[in-house]
């Protein structure tokens, strides 16, 4: 559990582990968000147990969620996998939130890279990558691959 402080609209943001009484919102997001995935409801309830997987609350309430993984890369390189915040707690500093705790959360259990993917369009994550000190390293069919040293 870490309560990382106030948003950029002074919100407070609690940034906790996923625990089984996410699962729905988790669900809903996630299904809303990534719409490609072909059968959201088993992909996130088994990342969800499996992997390094946090939810933002603010106010008790669920704001969004990150999942983040070791990558296939080398022993040293963590992976993004999903990362989302609910519409309308958009822009108040809650991807933030959850970036900053993620990035020193993986730098503290020993990792010394970060990956991760984007569809080209989705301006909103990407400016947040950028802010963050993620950079393209290479574009394909209109996805993006970031990558950051811790």
């Amino acid at each position: 559990m870490c309560d990382i402080g106030a948003g950029n609209q002074g919100l407070p943001v609690r940034i906790r582990p996923a625990e089984e009484r996410d699962r729905w919102e988790i669900l809903a997001l996630g299904s809303r968000e990534f719409p490609y995935i072909e059968h959201p409801d088993a992909f996130f309830l088994e990342r969800m147990h499996r992997n390094y997987f946090f939810v933002a609350e603010v106010e008790g309430k669920f704001a969004g969620f990150i999942d983040m993984e070791p990558a296939e890369e080398d022993e040293y390189t963590a992976m993004i996998m999903g990362f989302a915040v609910r519409p309308e707690m958009r822009e108040k500093g809650i991807g933030n939130a959850l970036m900053e705790f993620a990035l020193r959360f993986l730098k503290a259990v020993g990792f010394r890279r970060v990956i991760m993917y984007s569809k080209k369009d989705n301006d909103v994550a990407n400016h947040i990558y950028k802010k963050h000190g993620f950079r393209i390293v290479k574009e394909h069919e209109g996805i993006l691959k970031w990558e950051r040293e811790l």
